[in-house]
């Protein structure tokens, strides 16, 4: 298999999905991140909305940090949409649905893939499941949202009959902490690589 540069591919990812949307509309808008698939779609609706903030979202943190930032990723990919032609064999696709090979999960629960073809293109998208920590308030205020630098298992610590979930520090100031009503946890499955696969 031949990968490219991590950002590399992007420019055959969005000609797809801009191609498709052009043509037919866009799909609903969703948000979604229960599966890789659904990433993928959430995503695409993004995309063809033309949210490039949301579509940000829907990349892992490695990944958002490889543009550099939220800035040099939209100048990256308004300039794709701007030069790559669109490609003619999907101009009528309205989704991709078509063109999915295949989705799969690692058995480590973590990480997963997708698979798009269109005629004698292939390419592959990695996934990976990051875990998200909500603290909700009393007084209403808007909820914390915090992105965890681990999964699951490795928040997980133990010491004799005791076991305790460790989280990175949210933002909240020390008389915050009486207010707070709930925290829970919750996974999304985010964009962590795009790569191209030889022909079949």
């Amino acid at each position: 298999m031949q990968w490219l540069p991590r950002t590399a591919p992007l420019l055959l990812l969005l000609a797809l999905l801009a191609a498709g949307s052009l043509a037919c509309g866009c799909p609903p808008k969703l948000v979604d991140y229960t599966s890789p698939e659904a990433t993928l779609r959430t995503w695409q609706a993004h995309l063809c909305h033309d949210l490039p903030e949301d579509e940000y979202a829907c990349f892992s943190a490695d990944f958002a940090r490889s543009f550099g930032g939220y800035g040099n990723y939209l100048a990256f990919r308004d300039h794709l949409i701007a030069d790559q032609p669109v490609l003619s064999y999907i101009v009528e696709r309205k989704d991709l649905s078509d063109n999915i090979v295949g989705f799969g999960i690692e058995p480590d629960g973590i990480h997963g893939w997708a698979i798009l073809q269109a005629l004698s293109e292939r390419l592959r998208l990695d996934f990976v499941r990051e875990v998200w920590v909500t603290i909700t308030f009393r007084d209403g205020r808007k909820p914390v949202r915090s992105r965890q630098r681990v999964p699951f298992s490795g928040m997980l610590n133990l010491s004799g009959t005791r076991q305790w979930l460790l989280i990175d520090r949210p933002d909240l100031d020390p008389d915050d902490i009486d207010l707070i009503e709930s925290i829970s946890f919750d996974s999304r499955w985010l964009i962590d690589r795009f790569g191209a696969e030889v022909s079949p």
